[in-house]
């Protein structure tokens, strides 16, 4: 777990090209003197593009490799196609990666995975989650616990993550983010108020890439070519698409049946067995194949 390694700056539009175009010249950039150079940033921006390189999955970082990042599958996809995040799927697929990392951005973790109720009062956020950094804070033995002050940090960075929007008097000039595009959340008056979002507003291709992301990492314990899951899961278990996405159950089913039409993903079926909707995939599947589809067609 950790909190505040942003250094307060939210991802800034044009931030990903950057990290992307400076890791390929020096893959030691972060630790290096000409970063801000570089990548054409302040110091303290270095840093926090570095939690945002690692946070959404773009790069690895290799200690044994000299310190050197590498740029992940997903990185190289989006670098060779779509630098400038001109694809909602890029930003759906940043978004997945760093709402799923409970060991890089676990304020993201927690509001997507285990905060349930669709509005929230920033003034109660030390409150709630203290509890359960204290719980899950392997560490908070032997180190100081998360202070109040970058606590705070962290959830003004969240929301800025996703409302912080280009405004229409002076677009060339403003700082956004690029995830406001996905229309999550809206922040207003210390509250913020999760979206839930339709069929139409969730691309076929992310929910597949979700739904895999999320079906492919459950351990069967059946000898068999198939894994199964209930469509309550699917809604409500930590990293699952319903949480990822934060769709609506209609909206679930609608993507489901979809995705089932196209029949893209091996062995997609959705049954009713002993009173419970069950979703079965065949474990041939491979999410990289939907990057190829998103990527390459």
């Amino acid at each position: 777990m950790t909190f505040g390694r942003h250094d307060s700056f939210y991802i800034r539009d044009g931030w990903i090209n950057k990290i992307l175009d400076g890791i390929t010249k020096k893959s030691d950039i972060f630790q290096s003197k000409d970063a801000p150079e570089i990548l054409g940033v302040g110091y303290n921006m270095v840093k926090s593009m570095k939690f945002w390189a690692e946070a959404m999955g773009l790069v690895k970082f290799h200690r044994s490799d000299n310190l050197k990042h590498k740029i992940t599958v997903l990185g190289r996809k989006i670098k060779e196609n779509d630098p400038y995040l001109e694809k909602i799927e890029s930003l759906w697929l940043l978004h997945i990666n760093l709402a799923s990392s409970l060991a890089y951005s676990s304020t993201w973790y927690y509001f997507f995975n285990l905060y349930d109720s669709a509005i929230f009062d920033v003034t109660d956020f030390n409150r709630l989650i203290s509890p359960w950094i204290e719980d899950n804070y392997k560490e908070i033995q032997t180190k100081s616990k998360v202070s109040e002050n970058t606590l705070k940090k962290d959830i003004m960075c969240f929301i800025n993550t996703y409302t912080m929007k280009r405004k229409k008097q002076n677009p060339e000039s403003e700082i956004f983010s690029p995830l406001s595009q996905l229309n999550l959340m809206n922040y207003q008056s210390q509250r913020i108020l999760f979206n839930s979002l339709n069929q139409k507003q969730v691309p076929i291709t992310i929910f597949e890439y979700a739904l895999l992301n999320y079906m492919l990492k459950i351990e069967s314990t059946e000898d068999n070519d198939i894994i199964q899951v209930n469509v309550i899961d699917l809604i409500d278990q930590p990293l699952s698409p319903g949480r990822i996405l934060k769709c609506s159950t209609n909206a679930l089913y609608g993507l489901i049946s979809a995705a089932i039409n196209r029949g893209f993903i091996k062995g997609l079926k959705l049954e009713r067995t002993a009173g419970l909707d069950v979703v079965t995939i065949s474990k041939q599947n491979k999410v990289q194949d939907i990057l190829g589809l998103i990527y390459e067609g």
